[in-house]
């Protein structure tokens, strides 16, 4: 089934309520008398927030990121600066993850050196690119 990409351009209310993502405008100044409007989240492939006034549930980003859907979220200038991703179907980021917690750091040169058989092909990046200081 294809997924749809849905496109918050307004402040609104952002819930979960019977597997479906709820758009709400309860709350928000000038918008009180719009209807709520729902999309079922299995649908859903992408959510892109344009609005710094969006809030949403936590519940409903672990629904869109169990349902592996993205989260975007944009600038002022509608440019996107950042993205949510579920973490179980990567299991590129869940090795790297599983390494670092379970690596000592007077390890950590020789894992970056010498990564262990099954793990991924890809290149390994140095601990100080990730932001790591050991």
């Amino acid at each position: 089934m294809i997924k749809r990409t849905i496109c918050i351009e307004n402040p609104c209310h952002l819930k979960c309520r019977d597997a479906q993502l709820v758009v709400s405008y309860d709350h928000v100044k000038g918008y009180e008398g719009m209807p709520e409007k729902s999309v079922p989240i299995e649908d859903i492939g992408m959510l892109i927030l344009e609005h710094h006034q969006i809030t949403l549930t936590h519940y409903l980003i672990d629904k869109l990121l169990a349902n592996n859907a993205s989260i975007v979220t944009c600038t002022e200038n509608k440019l996107p600066s950042g993205m949510m991703l579920s973490l179980e179907g990567n299991t590129l980021q869940l090795a790297y993850f599983i390494l670092f917690v379970s690596v000592t750091s007077r390890s950590v040169k020789h894992v970056v050196a010498c990564p262990p058989k099954n793990f991924p092909t890809t290149r390994f990046p140095a601990p100080e690119l990730l932001g790591y200081i050991f």
